[in-house]
């Protein structure tokens, strides 16, 4: 198989922020405190101290809900890092908030508009954010110090010399917190791009491996303006997801990703997924095809089935066949399916054709695919197979089957019953494939009919 290029960009191979300090380290832009009003006597109340024993419970609970989430290339150790019912309602809490509702009580609270709870009084706003996630108030507390008038002057990051705004640092570190309060803060630019690859922070949270931060962005009220937003060599978030993860281009999918945009490649997110992948696992080709991914995409002169099958994805093949991949097309060196497969794998890529094949043109060949013996002499008149499409000879497209034995619906203007009863002509192995599911189909009516005799 010919070398074929991905253009996809992989903080694991060359990541030109890989050198960059942390988070924590870049410079930091103090904004100021609100001016401080005169407080009655009477409104104001003493709050006694939180003994040591919270401080430090608090203080571990919010370092561990703040440490990102990171998976590796590996497609297993990604799923199982996000198997547990606890980790699923955090992020359920994390990104369940309306951010137009918190705008709303933004605005009809102004003079409240740093603080969780002024004075000590819970308000709406507070309440909205305590709910948006359990760890905000200990992030407040953490990052923030109370003025006189009772609100936190935030510290957040400042751009870096990159280019990076404190929302890309917060999606490429994972800070879901961070990321909660730049979301809900007005003058956010949810799709400004770092100047290097022109990637936004979903594109940063995909390639960190952060589920988190995917979700947040992902909620109802932003992922359609980011969720097929191209950088600079037009890959989505669903082009590098496809290459990483399974959990997450279920959710870019669920978000409503354009799961057959190109890139500068002519790439979709289906062929970079095949290109990319190490293992004859079909799960997440599988979840691109129930999605309406194109079978029959295009990998640089070839097809997403060409690319499978000299990979040895046999199990991927198969999956991309039911789904209609066609048979006939050509890869880069001008061969087809047939032409490049022995009998055992075109017989089980054939047991799952459920669609009507394109014939292959009669001039496309000279000779039989079956036997090569060339057409035009006694005996050798061209014929195609109803099933498989190949171009035979009269003695290799001597059988014949039913037209209801074919897993669609046959040629012609004759109404079902009539294509139904009458037979089409076949090659040998198609009447194997047929003979078999049929064979296969009477056993399984006669075992369930046995079980329903058997029950009381």
């Amino acid at each position: 198989m010919p070398q074929v290029d991905v253009d996809i960009d992989d903080d694991f191979h060359h990541d030109l922020y890989a050198a960059q300090p942390p988070l924590h380290s870049q410079p930091q832009q103090q904004y100021a405190p609100r001016p401080s009003h005169k407080a009655s006597a009477q409104g104001d109340r003493q709050v006694p101290p939180r003994s040591n024993h919270s401080t430090s419970t608090n203080s571990r609970s919010t370092e561990s809900n703040y440490n990102g989430h990171s998976v590796d290339g590996d497609d297993d150790e990604d799923d199982d890092e996000y198997t547990g019912d606890d980790y699923h309602r955090q992020l359920q809490k994390a990104s369940s908030f309306n951010v137009e509702q918190m705008i709303q009580m933004r605005e009809s609270h102004g003079s409240f508009r740093d603080s969780l709870a002024p004075n000590q009084r819970p308000t709406e706003m507070g309440n909205a954010l305590m709910r948006m996630d359990d760890g905000y108030r200990h992030y407040q507390q953490a990052n923030g110090n109370r003025s006189t008038s009772g609100s936190f002057s935030q510290q957040l990051p400042a751009t870096t010399a990159d280019g990076l705004t404190p929302l890309l640092q917060a999606a490429r570190s994972g800070d879901l917190m961070l990321l909660n309060a730049l979301i809900i803060q007005p003058g956010t630019d949810i799709l400004r791009r770092d100047p290097v690859f022109g990637q936004t922070a979903l594109h940063f949270a995909i390639r960190g491996g952060h589920m988190g931060i995917v979700q947040a962005l992902l909620m109802p009220q932003l992922a359609g303006s980011i969720v097929n937003v191209a950088d600079s060599r037009r890959n989505t978030a669903l082009h590098l997801a496809a290459a990483k993860s399974r959990r997450m281009t279920k959710v870019l999918l669920e978000s409503g990703a354009d799961v057959n945009f190109l890139n500068m490649r002519n790439q979709t997110p289906l062929g970079v997924h095949i290109l990319t992948v190490t293992r004859d696992d079909p799960t997440l080709t599988e979840t691109l095809l129930q999605y309406r991914a194109n079978p029959n995409a295009p990998v640089d002169k070839s097809t997403t089935l060409h690319v499978a099958l000299d990979k040895g994805l046999y199990q991927i093949a198969t999956r991309l066949v039911r789904h209609g991949a066609r048979l006939d097309l050509k890869d880069e060196a001008a061969k087809t399916v047939f032409d490049k497969v022995d009998h055992n794998i075109l017989k089980m890529l054939l047991s799952k054709v459920t669609f009507a094949p394109v014939w292959v043109p009669d001039t496309d060949r000279d000779d039989c695919m079956e036997c090569h013996k060339k057409f035009g002499s006694l005996g050798s008149r061209r014929h195609h197979c109803r099933m498989c499409g190949r171009l035979l000879c009269s003695a290799c497209a001597s059988c014949h089957i039913k037209g209801s034995q074919l897993p669609f619906q046959p040629r012609g203007k004759k109404k079902k019953a009539e294509a139904a009863k009458k037979k089409v002509r076949a090659c040998a192995m198609c009447f194997e494939v047929t003979a078999e599911a049929a064979q296969s189909g009477r056993s399984t009516s006669r075992t369930s009919s046995r079980t329903s005799n058997q029950r009381p």
